[in-house]
């Protein structure tokens, strides 16, 4: 496993990537992968960043985090 960070324009990327089995990408919204699906959600809703998954079965899995540099988190 890989985890690698960099400051971009106006984010901070974050990178975890793996060679594992990986698996289907489209399974993450069906249940199947919820800690990756909670993530995303809060992710977007609490700092207006973006999680991006890429995952190919047999090959390996690539998660990036887009997180916005300088906004606050918004409370419920």
């Amino acid at each position: 496993m890989t985890v690698s960070s960099v400051r971009e324009a106006n984010l901070h990327r974050i990178t975890v990537t793996d060679n594992g089995k990986g698996f289907d990408p489209e399974k993450t919204m069906d249940g199947t992968h919820i800690g990756l699906r909670n993530v995303k959600e809060r992710v977007e809703q609490m700092c207006g960043g973006k999680l991006i998954l890429q995952s190919e079965i047999g090959k390996g899995t690539c998660i990036t985090l887009l997180i916005p540099e300088g906004r606050k988190e918004q409370k419920p």
